[in-house]
């Protein structure tokens, strides 16, 4: 998979926590004195996304594995982590606006995912993505030359999501995924 399709991925993916903490949120509230509150059905929607979510990032990270994917040999590595802090910064605006209580509400958050939906699958941020850390991965900055044929090469940066960080000189085994590698592993 490439191209559109993986970005769209690859957005989903990065919102597993923010639907987690919405599904928590979307709750009924069971009361002391034992009435319960509220509907199932955003609690229903918020558990189905964060299943899918997490059935697609294991898919993802399975992947590779079959992928017969190229060695890069990096120059330079650096921590991209700092960059994934920042994405859970938009994960704000639905907890403050977010009160399930009109459909008006509903539109305003599905318009919103869809503006980040846009600006996010156009740039590198798609492979920073929270969720990936859940899964004991980490989004690395890294710097490699690559050949363009026989005695023509030029330097690449790009992101790489990787189980531990290579050292510089670190031959790689790497499958591409978006605009960026994933570590190969068997």
């Amino acid at each position: 998979m490439s191209g559109a399709a993986l970005r769209l991925r690859l957005f989903f993916i990065s919102y597993v926590p923010l639907f987690v903490t919405l599904l928590l949120r979307t709750l009924p509230d069971w009361s002391p004195l034992g009435h319960p509150r509220g509907d199932a059905i955003a609690p229903a929607m918020f558990l189905a996304l964060t299943m899918a979510g997490l059935a697609l990032t294991w898919e993802l990270l399975r992947k590779p594995r079959n992928l017969s994917g190229t060695t890069l040999t990096v120059n330079e590595v650096s921590d991209a982590g700092s960059e994934a802090a920042g994405y859970l910064g938009s994960y704000i605006l639905p907890w403050i606006m977010f009160d399930e209580t009109t459909w008006q509400v509903w539109a305003a958050f599905a318009a919103y995912m869809v503006i980040v939906a846009l600006v996010t699958t156009q740039s590198t941020l798609i492979l920073v993505n929270p969720t990936l850390y859940l899964f004991r991965r980490r989004v690395v900055a890294i710097r490699v030359t690559q050949s363009r044929g026989p005695g023509q090469s030029f330097d690449v940066s790009t992101l790489l999501i990787t189980a531990t960080a290579p050292l510089p000189r670190d031959d790689i085994r790497v499958v591409s995924i978006a605009d960026g590698y994933m570590e190969k592993t068997t």
